[in-house]
């Protein structure tokens, strides 16, 4: 499974989150598929957070609480 590493979770969920707000800006897309798109790269990035080497964290929950909020945030705005 070499695509969901590390490095490809953190560049595609930036790139998803990046398209997001570059959308949100050019007024380009209707609002719905903005939030698919960050919703998206969020869930990436709470993956990503969930997977990364613990060790850098001072806080070993940090990584968690951060990863899983980004999927409850998710969540939210999928059922909006």
């Amino acid at each position: 499974m070499k695509l969901l590493s590390n490095n490809t979770l953190r560049i595609v969920s930036g790139i998803f989150m990046i398209t997001a707000v570059l959308l949100t800006f050019a007024n380009f897309a209707n609002m719905i598929l903005i939030y698919i798109i960050g919703g998206t790269g969020l869930f990436l990035f709470g993956i990503y957070l969930l997977k990364t080497d613990k060790s850098k964290y001072k806080s070993k929950l940090a990584p968690y609480l951060l990863g899983i909020t980004a999927i409850i945030i998710y969540l939210v705005i999928m059922t909006l």
